[in-house]
């Protein structure tokens, strides 16, 4: 008899019902696979790490790839974060013409994470997140918008925005951190000595031609305490072809130092402190419209031959916006929010 007959008085199985259970141990079968190459893996990586100061020039030609940029280390370790292998790397030097070239930056430390899934998926060991401390930039703002990113170690003849530059490889990783930074800030447009920010931390995500920054930097003493930022721009933000938000809050702000209100307005401030929040657009590398908020306290303003102005307190809700288009551009302000309490 033909034993693949369905047995007398039995109900056939659905096709369908058939299928599902291929399907089903289908799935079973292939997450069976996945574990087993991710517990593969994950022995092979804690296997290596006690012994990967002996694979230094290994990780050195590893880190060039994931920089895209050649490398030079000094000493290096590994450890883990939770079920996550990091490697740390101290004396980072990012060099033009090859390891022995010229500096172009220079960090105290490096980490980088084991992106386990991406590095599964590839079939070769990827980075997650790259965290780089220890480093100082300069930042430099064109009179047209544009925005350089050098080091002082980056020779002269690697040019603001070269093969040489800082910034170009910086915007083509997915997630990078900077952590413990300083960042010299030079704006051309405005007639004053660079100002020199310290323990810059910074978070940047980028997708193509989409940059996410975000973090906060320390004031020079003069300025205030401390300043938060975050950035969402599309396109070449070394070029004013770029358009996005910014938004920028102080904390502990000495308005005496700033030159905002003197250049703008023939006003300027002599004492008070408070904080400020504000919201802006931009577009081609020009503010289009911003909106903010700002709460001071013990403030004292004065101008010209007038007698200084003394507040006790001062807040405002401010709007700025501009229509038309280059220098024919018409500007507008409107005052929300304005509360006052002077002294008399």
């Amino acid at each position: 008899c033909d034993s693949s007959s369905t047995a007398p008085g039995a109900t056939p199985e659905p096709p369908r019902r058939r299928l599902h259970h291929a399907a089903l141990s289908l799935a079973w079968k292939t997450a069976a696979l996945i574990l087993m190459g991710a517990g593969l893996l994950l022995i092979t990586v804690r296997l290596s790490l006690p012994g990967i100061s002996h694979y230094r020039a290994d990780i050195e030609q590893w880190l060039s790839g994931v920089l895209e940029i050649p490398v030079s280390i000094g000493a290096l370790r590994a450890d883990w974060s939770g079920w996550t292998p990091v490697l740390r790397v101290e004396n980072v030097r990012v060099v033009q013409g090859g390891v022995a070239g010229d500096t172009v930056a220079r960090f105290a430390h490096a980490s980088f994470s084991i992106d386990l899934v991406e590095s599964l998926r590839r079939g070769e060991i990827r980075p997650g997140v790259i965290t780089l401390t220890g480093a100082t930039f300069i930042v430099t703002r064109r009179a047209d918008g544009s925005v350089t990113f050098t080091s002082p170690e980056q020779p002269a003849s690697a040019g603001d925005d070269g093969a040489g530059s800082v910034l170009p490889w910086l915007l083509r990783h997915r997630q990078l951190r900077l952590r413990d930074t300083a960042v010299v800030w030079k704006d051309l447009g405005v007639d004053r000595p660079p100002l020199v920010f310290g323990d810059v931390e910074v978070t940047a995500r980028n997708d193509g031609e989409r940059h996410q920054f975000e973090g906060s930097l320390q004031l020079p003493a003069h300025l205030g305490r401390r300043l938060a930022f975050a950035l969402d721009a599309t396109g070449n933000i070394m070029t004013p072809a770029w358009s996005g938000e910014v938004f920028l809050s102080g904390e502990q702000i000495l308005p005496a130092g700033w030159d905002l209100l003197e250049r703008e307005f023939g006003l300027r401030a002599h004492a008070g402190s408070g904080e400020f929040r504000l919201w802006t657009t931009w577009t081609n590398a020009r503010l289009q419209r911003a909106d903010g908020s700002l709460d001071f306290a013990a403030l004292e303003i004065g101008g010209g031959e007038r007698p200084p102005l003394h507040l006790r307190q001062l807040g405002a809700d401010v709007s700025f916006w501009r229509t038309g288009n280059g220098f024919d551009a018409d500007s507008h302000v409107v005052v929300g929010r304005l509360s006052c309490d002077r002294d008399r």
